[in-house]
């Protein structure tokens, strides 16, 4: 006390009276804040208004569809030929792997559609053949035989003139002269038929000779390959060198008579006691070869090292007999086969080159000798009519096949006919498809599961006939599964292939399988005026869960999805639609409060602005009469983003 006293003793008349003047206006405050806190001011809630908070949550707008489980994987299988079922191997529900055998027919049917096999590569052998022999015409000697008959023809033209002139009647002495000038010309044509068909003769000759060696040398081509390895060469193949040919058959030499195959199934590489049998798959025959290896006393190289082949011996076997090379010997007849070929070709070429000099020669000395006739002719009088008549005839039937020598000829010259090339190539390609379907048949004779799958229904059974399209097994593959639904006109345009979806089904109560849009129908459904959509639901269950066809689904497919948005009832919401407004419930106080809001499901609407988290919302349910705004609200949310789904939506 005695401290206050020396305290305010100390202080001056004014500092007093400003210290008075603070006390009594903290005074002042102090009642202010009391009669506001104690004030009767305060606004409360009517009967029909709620209060809800504002939380971030995920808003969803999706459509839904019921259908049932389907497998769009299936296949009806045929067998394609008509037959009797000998052997079924599955039965309903059976679970089959790709490739496993279903069904087989009777051994006669197999028996038929094997030899049909035999007889269309039979038909193809001898389309290709003939297409070769377009494309590689060896007609040397035809050209030389040609020729000569052209030779031919124009002595008998020329005999049938002679004759006709024979029957003419001369009437003065300048026929003397004509008839030598005619006599000189016929000399020297004859002549040149003589040379010509001396060169014709050595030309054919030569040719044939020629012709004899190249034939031998491709038979010896032909046989190097059967003697070694079994395999008779035909039609292009004897175009192609050693390593062609031996690359096409995937043949390694080296390989295939390796010293330590010896008294083994080369087909399988397994120790044997006796030869083996040929296999199909492969170009060889395993017999041929195993006879080399196991029954030639002496030792056989298949590509030859360089320290054997610089050994020059004939018929390329070295060392005295005791070895055999292979390769070398397939090159050399190789060799020696193409140099035929060359050969053949050059005197053939020589041959015709010389014919056509002689034939050249052969006609101007024709020309000079017709018109020494024509002179002759000319002077001759006194004709009997009808023996000139015959020989007239005659001289035009001879002059008509030297015509048609000379088009025989340039049909030769000129190559081979387009027309008959491309017939020829039409022949081959339609032999190949034959034997293609044929085989296809024989395969299908025997019926394997062309997929992984169950088998849905087995439609016949065992002995009875059927047709070529006669529905035998129907296969499933389960690994793909659908569900096939349908939606409303308002909601196609907002799907597309790839919107995932999530599926429920009453046989899994309370699990949800993911799945993705897989089809939209671009036409749609009108029953009773309601118009619909077809569309297909591919769902990806997990490994373990296997799914039966036919099972009811319910598809929910997610149209658009914001996550951890801040969320506010649409039937809170009233004002305009360009300045909507929500009343906040703030200190006891009704406040009014411009948003901005974002997407809708319909029952949620996203706050963009004007709002934040925890604050309170009020709500105002349909008993409130006296605000026109709370109408408008209860459409607001379709008026902004509702796209006539379900609204999922969770808060945080």
């Amino acid at each position: 006390m005695n401290t206050i006293s020396s305290f305010f003793g100390t202080l001056k008349s004014w500092q007093i009276a400003i210290l008075i003047l603070v006390v009594f206006l903290g005074a002042a405050a102090a009642y202010t804040g009391y009669s506001t806190l104690t004030s009767t001011d305060k606004v409360e809630l009517a009967s029909n208004q709620k209060i809800y908070l504002v939380e971030y949550g995920d808003l969803i707008n999706q459509v839904s569809t019921n259908g049932s489980l389907v497998f769009p994987n299936k296949e009806s299988l045929t067998f394609g030929s008509a037959g009797t079922v000998s052997k079924i191997f599955v039965g309903d529900g059976d679970t089959v792997k790709k490739g496993e055998q279903l069904a087989k027919l009777d051994k006669s049917t197999i028996a038929s559609l094997e030899q049909a096999v035999a007889q269309k590569r039979v038909a193809l052998a001898n389309a290709k053949e003939a297409l070769q022999e377009l494309k590689n015409p060896n007609n040397a000697l035809q050209i030389a035989q040609a020729y000569a008959s052209i030779a031919t023809g124009k002595i008998s033209v020329r005999s049938a003139k002679e004759l006709l002139e024979d029957v003419s009647a001369i009437t003065d002495k300048e026929l003397q002269d004509a008839y030598e000038a005619a006599r000189l010309a016929q000399d020297k044509e004859m002549t040149s038929i003589h040379d010509l068909e001396v060169k014709r003769q050595n030309g054919a000759n030569d040719i044939e000779t020629v012709k004899e060696d190249f034939d031998t040398q491709e038979a010896a081509y032909i046989r190097v390959f059967d003697k070694w390895l079994g395999i008779r060469i035909s039609g292009n193949q004897l175009q192609k060198n050693p390593d062609t040919l031996l690359a096409e058959w995937n043949v390694d030499l080296e390989k295939l008579f390796h010293k330590d195959s010896r008294y083994q199934d080369l087909g399988r590489w397994t120790r044997t006691e006796g030869p083996p049998t040929d296999d199909p798959k492969t170009g060889w025959n395993e017999a041929v070869v195993y006879s080399w290896l196991n029954l030639f006393t002496h030792e056989i190289l298949p590509t030859c090292p360089d320290l054997v082949t610089d050994i020059q011996l004939p018929n390329p076997r070295m060392l005295g007999g005791q070895v055999l090379c292979i390769k070398l010997e397939m090159e050399t007849a190789w060799e020696n086969y193409q140099a035929a070929g060359r050969t053949l070709m050059a005197r053939s070429v020589s041959a015709a080159l010389a014919i056509t000099g002689a034939e050249t020669q052969l006609s101007n000395n024709m020309n000079s000798l017709d018109s020494a006739r024509e002179s002759l002719d000319s002077l001759l009088k006194g004709v009997d009519s009808l023996d000139v008549a015959v020989k007239e005839k005659q001289l035009k039937l001879n002059q008509a096949a030297l015509a048609k020598a000379e088009d025989d000829l340039t049909e030769l010259l000129s190559g081979v006919n387009m027309l008959d090339l491309a017939l020829a190539n039409e022949n081959v390609k339609t032999a190949q498809v034959e034997l293609e379907e044929s085989i296809e048949k024989l395969a299908a004779s025997s019926m394997q599961a062309p997929m992984s799958g169950v088998v849905s229904e087995v439609l016949v059974e065992i002995g009875q006939d059927v047709g070529r399209n006669t529905k035998i097994i129907e296969i499933s593959d389960p690994s793909v599964v659908e569900v096939d639904g349908v939606v409303d006109e308002i909601d196609v345009l907002l799907l597309q292939e790839g919107t995932t979806a999530k599926v429920t089904m009453d046989a899994l109560p309370g699990e949800y399988i993911s799945g993705v849009v897989s089809f939209v129908s671009p036409t749609s459904r009108n029953q009773q005026g309601v118009v619909t959509y077809p569309i297909r639901i591919e769902l990806k269950p997990k490994l373990a869960l296997q799914l039966k066809e036919g099972l009811s689904a319910t598809a929910n497919v997610i149209l658009r999805e914001e996550k951890n948005v801040l969320l506010v009832r649409a039937d809170s919401i009233y004002g305009t639609f360009d300045e909507p407004k929500v009343k906040v419930w703030s200190d006891g106080k009704i406040e009014e409060r411009v948003v901005k809001l974002g997407n809708a499901d319909g029952f949620w609407v996203a706050a963009l602005s004007g709002l934040v988290e925890g604050e309170q919302v009020i709500l105002e349910t349909s008993e409130a009469t006296t605000t026109g705004g709370f109408g408008f609200a209860k459409g607001f949310g379709g008026s902004f983003g509702s796209v006539g789904g379900s609204g999922v939506q969770g808060k945080r």
